[in-house]
């Protein structure tokens, strides 16, 4: 079945509904909120209406510490935190930079009240900076990817995944030597060709 963007936009305003109602209820039907502001946030992204989904989330971030005492923070914080990333892709699909920098430094901030480790949004903001020509900043963003702070664990794919990304900010700084003569990047036998 073919859905246009006209029915994404019908679909966004029911959901815009239920959103506003369930919103007054969030601790009580989380769950349902969950369900709906995740098909609102899909809504608007299908129909491109990326700035309203940025709109929605960094409202939903501004939101949360209103909520801190009645518990369940830290989940609405990774929900939030997933859906965030969802709009940043999106953003970068479109080339949107301002506006997926602008996010990933809410989810970031948001994510660090909440005791969330945010890489992917922080690994989104190392390319976002690596697009806009900003080394320094890509570099420390994908460093905090590849060895987060205190100590905190990462998986072996989020590790590839930014050492692949420091690799491209390196590259496209033209830093090409600095980068493959690097421990643990390359083989000997690769660092002599």
């Amino acid at each position: 079945m073919y859905v246009n963007g006209k029915q994404y936009e019908n679909a966004s305003l029911c959901l815009q509904e239920a959103h506003l109602l369930l919103q007054d209820n969030i601790v009580l039907r989380f769950k349902e909120w969950v369900q709906v502001s995740t098909l609102l946030v899909f809504c608007h992204c299908k129909s491109d209406k990326l700035h309203e989904a940025e709109q929605l989330v960094t409202s939903m971030a501004n939101d949360i510490a209103e909520l801190q005492s009645y518990g369940k923070a830290h989940e609405r914080a990774q929900t939030i935190c997933d859906l965030g990333n969802s709009v940043i892709h999106n953003l970068l699909v479109k080339n949107s930079l301002e506006a997926a920098e602008r996010l990933a430094i809410k989810i970031i901030e948001m994510g660090e009240q909440n005791g969330i480790l945010a890489s992917e949004t922080k690994r989104s903001l190392a390319e976002i900076y690596r697009r806009q020509g900003k080394f320094a900043e890509a570099l420390e963003h994908c460093n905090m990817t590849i060895l987060p702070e205190n100590g905190a664990e990462i998986g072996e794919e989020t590790r590839r995944e930014g050492k692949i990304l420091l690799a491209f900010i390196h590259f496209t700084a033209g830093e090409n030597q600095n980068y493959v003569t690097r421990d643990g990047y390359l083989t000997d036998d690769h660092k002599r060709k």
